[in-house]
C-alpha cells in the first residue's frame, strides 16, 4: 500500500510541476498580491485577459537609463505596461517577444514600459536588461504602482493603455502576442478615426 501511495504521488507531481512552472510567477513578499484573483475565465492557453476602462494611474519614476518617466509623457501613445521580475521564468520567456514587438511598433507611436518588481533594484535589473537587449524604458516598483493599476496578482501582468490614457486590457500571464497585436491595431484604428 505504501508503495502504491508513493507511485501515485510521483504521478501527481509529474503533472503538477510543469503546470506550476508554466503558470505565471507569483511572489507575495515582493508586493505582488496573489490572493483574491478575479473570477474571469481563462481566455487563452497563455493568459487571462480582462477588459478594463480606467485611467492610467499618475506616476513619476526614474528609469534604468537615468531619465524620469511620467504617466503624462505617455499621453497620445498606445502603451504596454509590463510588470515583471528577473526571477520570473515566464517573464524571461516573454521579454524577448516584447523587445521584438517594441522594435517593430515603436515607430508607430507605441511605447512599452517595463516595470520591474525586483526588490534588489536596478543593481540586478541592469545586467538582465543588457543580456536581453531591452531597449524600452524600465522602471522599478515596490508594489505602489501595481496597486494603482488595480493590483498585480502574479507576474508577468501586462496592461494595454490606449492613446487617450485609458487602461483597456490586463493580461495575467504570458502575453498572447498575436492577440496583443490585433488589439493594438484595433486601438490605433479607433484613435485614427477620432
Amino acid at each position: 500500500m505504501h508503495v502504491l501511495i508513493k507511485l501515485l504521488m510521483k504521478k501527481i507531481l509529474l503533472v503538477l510541476i510543469p503546470l506550476i512552472f508554466l503558470s505565471a510567477c507569483s511572489r507575495s513578499e515582493q508586493g505582488v498580491r496573489t490572493a483574491d484573483l478575479p473570477d474571469e475565465d481563462l481566455s487563452s492557453a497563455y493568459a487571462m485577459r480582462v477588459e478594463l476602462d480606467r485611467p492610467l494611474p499618475e506616476f513619476e519614476s526614474p528609469t534604468l537609463s537615468g531619465n524620469v518617466l511620467t504617466s503624462s509623457s505617455l499621453s497620445g501613445k498606445l502603451t504596454i505596461v509590463n510588470f515583471w521580475a528577473t526571477w520570473c521564468g515566464t517573464c524571461v520567456v516573454e521579454i524577448p517577444e516584447l523587445v521584438v514587438l517594441y522594435d517593430e511598433w515603436s515607430d508607430k507611436g507605441i511605447e512599452i514600459v517595463g516595470v520591474s518588481m525586483d526588490v534588489e533594484g536596478f543593481e540586478i535589473v541592469r545586467p538582465f536588461a543588457e543580456d536581453f537587449q531591452i531597449s524600452y524604458p524600465i522602471i522599478l516598483d515596490d508594489g505602489e504602482l501595481a496597486e494603482a493599476f488595480g493590483g498585480v496578482y502574479a507576474l508577468p501582468t501586462t496592461f494595454l493603455v490606449d492613446a487617450h490614457g485609458t487602461v483597456v486590457y490586463r493580461f495575467l500571464g504570458l502575453i498572447p502576442f498575436d492577440e496583443m497585436k490585433d488589439r493594438m491595431a484595433d486601438l490605433m484604428r479607433k484613435t485614427d478615426s477620432i
